[in-house]
């Protein structure tokens, strides 16, 4: 793909639309070359989604659950890139804690160590974290709930110790809920009551 700049808005449209991949990566490719569009080429994009098969036109499906698991597949994908490009600028907070301040941090909030843990490696999926917790977590160590956001956000990523102990090459955990997280993570009744509070 070699869009200008310059180019109508008809053209990039048809362009975007002709591409034999049309993902995520792809599209943020158009945002960023062509920012004036994105209103556009974010509609097209929900309408390549959910445009039905022609096997699906002829069935005469109102709504197809493939057109469904597109939908929700897009909104995911689109959350996640404008979740990312919002934060990707702003220092890591909880990654720069030394052990000492790890631990500390993790009695100043009442949670066990491998909760902490999973939060600094993303392995909760961000946007199932309340608010609440978010700004408990930012006040505690004393940075913005932006910062916070930018620590907390995007793809799991490998723990130092993980790196450290894997024989071949180490690989991210995959991502759970906060809910899952608090039954997951070595948690006092008390304090799996603590951390539902802060859905309230």
């Amino acid at each position: 793909m070699t869009p200008k700049f310059d180019e109508s808005k008809e053209d990039v449209l048809c362009a975007f639309s002709i591409e034999s991949v049309k993902d995520n990566l792809t599209l943020n490719k158009y945002l960023e070359k062509y920012p004036q569009y994105r209103e556009e080429l974010v509609d097209l994009s929900i309408d390549l989604f959910l445009s039905p098969s022609p096997e699906e036109t002829l069935e005469g499906e109102e709504t197809s659950p493939n057109a469904e698991l597109a939908w929700e597949k897009f909104q995911t994908m689109l959350t996640q890139s404008v979740e990312s490009s919002e934060f990707e600028e702003l220092p890591d907070p909880l990654t720069e804690l030394n052990k000492q301040q790890f631990k500390e941090l993790a009695k100043k909030l009442n949670l066990s160590r491998l909760f902490l843990t999973r939060l600094r490696d993303r392995t909760i999926v961000y946007s199932s974290i309340p608010q609440k917790f978010i700004k408990a977590l930012s006040n505690a160590v004393g940075v913005s709930m932006e910062q916070i956001s930018a620590s907390l956000v995007g793809s799991p990523r490998i723990s130092v110790a993980e790196n450290f102990k894997a024989d071949g090459k180490p690989s991210a955990s995959s991502q759970i809920s906060f809910d899952e997280a608090i039954e997951a993570s070595n948690l006092s009744e008390v304090q799996k009551v603590l951390l539902k509070n802060y859905e309230n």
